[in-house]
């Protein structure tokens, strides 16, 4: 009788182990036979400071968050899409030391715009990338 019952424990205790959690996504381990899922999400933070009217932006990352101080400069950000993934998202924050005009332009963009700028003030805007251009989700009052 205690070897059926140590038989059956072993087994009980075998059984569990099998159903244990696993290390591997369920999803695979990424392209190209399976979905992007599991793809890294990395962030990044730039700050730029502008010294010229072209200020280009390049984010590489799935979260970018950019810092411009644009000081006296009404620049003109236009963006690269160099390693970007659909679905990354990039942050722009404008600061200014004075009055000026930002201007968001470029091929990457699906709609160019501008913004003015008090000075002592920050602009948000906020971008995600659609495999082709940086669309707009979310701007920020001046504050």
């Amino acid at each position: 009788m205690k070897k059926i019952v140590s038989i059956l424990f072993l087994v009980a205790l075998f059984a569990t182990n099998l159903i244990a959690q696993s290390t591997s996504p369920r999803w695979g381990s990424g392209p190209p036979t399976n979905d992007n899922t599991g793809r890294v999400l990395t962030y990044s933070y730039l700050p730029v400071a502008v010294t010229s009217t072209a200020v280009t932006v390049s984010p590489k990352t799935y979260n970018t968050t950019c810092v411009v101080a644009t000081g006296t400069i009404s620049p003109t950000i236009t963006f690269t899409n160099t390693g970007a993934y659909a679905g990354d998202v990039v942050t722009i924050i404008t600061t200014a030391a004075a009055s000026n005009t930002v201007t968001l332009a470029g091929t990457q963009l699906h709609t160019a715009s501008t913004y003015t700028l008090a000075s002592g003030k920050q602009f948000v805007i906020t971008f995600i990338y659609d495999g082709t251009n940086y669309n707009e989700v979310s701007r920020s009052q001046e504050q």
